[in-house]
């Protein structure tokens, strides 16, 4: 923790510096008198590029302010998720309850393969948080490239969310790598050790903690969170994976339902 700490002042006090030095900058190129060039093209050129400028600004401003957001979101849905979890035993007592008592088998044995569902979910998940974390840091501290374990950890953080967390965090160290670097070989370095990171947890390492556990197919994963996102949104795509596994355990059941059913019984006979 000490040593996140030392890198998260420094990089602070960075974004600060270089959002002065520009402000500064487009308040000098401002104020430049307009004798100064005898060609009226050198001054609007200035000016059309000091309007860029702070076009830029405030979208690198706006978009760091959704990146916050996000990341408030994320943290507080992982503490929810927490408590949610910790009185879990309670609330399937709860729910228990209230299901007729001819049903309850068939709802509790439901109740304990969503449990297990999400249990191997979130176990295999934090595993793959953690991996990430060690690879990418290691990697970035071998570039010596500054703010390595920040970079490592938000990255391996940021896995937990499919594909627009890697990209955010590609994107991420590439900004780190231009502000420090100044050879497109260290920017090459950087692009590749995330994409084979990337490559790797979605190849390997996720189908290995995650996907063999929780039983899906990449199909159903794509087709779920493609849907979750569209009907829930950010959260969607955050939760894809337990959600199309919770309903993968009731189309089962449905499909084994009709299954055991006389009707498909009677036309299997006939």
């Amino acid at each position: 923790m000490p040593l996140i700490k030392d890198q998260i002042m420094p990089a602070l006090l960075k974004i600060y510096e270089d959002m002065t030095s520009l402000s500064e900058a487009m308040n000098m190129m401002n104020n430049l008198p307009e004798n100064l060039f005898e060609s009226h093209t050198i001054i609007t050129f200035l000016s059309s590029l000091s309007k860029i400028i702070k076009s830029l600004i405030t979208n690198a401003l706006s978009s760091s302010i959704d990146l916050i957001n996000t990341l408030v979101l994320i943290f507080i849905t992982i503490i929810l998720l927490f408590y949610m979890l910790y009185d879990w035993p309670s609330i399937i007592r709860s729910i228990n309850s209230l299901i007729p008592i001819s049903y309850r088998d068939v709802v509790k044995n439901y109740f304990i393969q969503i449990d297990s569902l999400i249990s191997a979910y979130l176990r295999g998940q934090v595993s793959v948080c953690l991996i990430m974390t060690i690879f990418y840091s290691i990697g970035l501290k071998i570039l010596n490239m500054n703010y390595w374990l920040l970079t490592g950890l938000i990255s391996g953080i940021m896995t937990f969310i499919p594909y627009i967390g890697s990209f955010s965090c590609t994107m991420l160290a590439l900004l780190i790598a231009i502000s420090q670097f100044d050879t497109l070989f260290m920017y090459l370095a950087v692009l590749s050790l995330f994409i084979i990171g990337q490559a790797v947890e979605g190849m390997v390492i996720t189908p290995l903690l995650i996907g063999k556990k929780v039983k899906l197919h990449p199909i159903w994963i794509i087709i779920g969170m493609t849907i979750c996102a569209s009907q829930i949104g950010f959260l969607g795509i955050l939760f894809s994976i337990p959600i199309t596994a919770i309903s993968c355990v009731f189309i089962k059941a449905v499909v084994n339902s009709y299954i055991n059913s006389e009707f498909y019984n009677k036309s299997k006979c006939n």
